[in-house]
This record gives C-alpha cells, sequence and structure tokens, in this order.
C-alpha cells in the first residue's frame, strides 16, 4: 500500500479524532471497499464533501504535522523542530522506525499530544 497505509494504519486512523470533520481534497488518500485510493477525480465525489459512509481518510504526514499548531512568537523553521519533538517522543516511548512507517509514528504522536490517547 502507498505511504505506510498498511492495515495497521487504517485502524489507527479509523477515530473520531481523526475523522470527524474532514473534507477531502485532491491529493487526499483514502480506504474504501478494500483499497486504498488516491482522491484525484472530482467525478468521485463533489470536491469539498466528505467520502462516502464507510470510507476512512488516510492522512498522510504532511496532514498529521498540520494539526499542530505553530506558537505565534515561534521564530525558525517549524517542521525541523516538530520532527525533534517526534523523534524525541518515540525514542522515549521506544517506539522508533522498527516495524512502523512514519504516518504511523506522526498518528500516534497527534493523537497522543492533541487528544491524550495511546
Amino acid at each position: 500500500m502507498e505511504n505506510g497505509f498498511n492495515r495497521k494504519y487504517i485502524k489507527m486512523s479509523d477515530c473520531p479524532e481523526i475523522q470527524d470533520g474532514w473534507k477531502a481534497e485532491l491529493g487526499d488518500w483514502y480506504f474504501y471497499t478494500g483499497r486504498v485510493e488516491p482522491y484525484e477525480r472530482r467525478s468521485e465525489i463533489h470536491y469539498g464533501q466528505v467520502f462516502p459512509k464507510g470510507s476512512r481518510w488516510l492522512p498522510r504526514q504532511d496532514d498529521l504535522q498540520g494539526m499542530i499548531e505553530q506558537p505565534a512568537d515561534f521564530v525558525g523553521c517549524w517542521p525541523l523542530v516538530l520532527n525533534a519533538r517526534l523523534d524525541e517522543w518515540a525514542i522515549g516511548k521506544g517506539i522508533y522506525l522498527w516495524g512502523h512507517s512514519y504516518e504511523q509514528l506522526w498518528l500516534a504522536f497527534v493523537m497522543h499530544n492533541l487528544h491524550q490517547k495511546r
């Protein structure tokens, strides 16, 4: 599957914290009827609308990073700071890269930091 979107990631993404309020955009990935598909054609659904019932959005790393707000007074390279925070968190949890995609790590990091979930 594309971008580390394996069965584990699909299951991890299937939660209200990630799915609620999501609107389709060109380039998004989603899981529907047993397949992972990119949203590329406007004919699939109306642009900006939620996918059909039963489909699941599969956020990319940049989608997940975008959920973590940059402080208004921050000066510097925010993506580097985020990556350093991810590395520190994952190593501290003992879950770094072995058997995990970066999408899985970012999703777990977002769920832990924004929603206090493990």
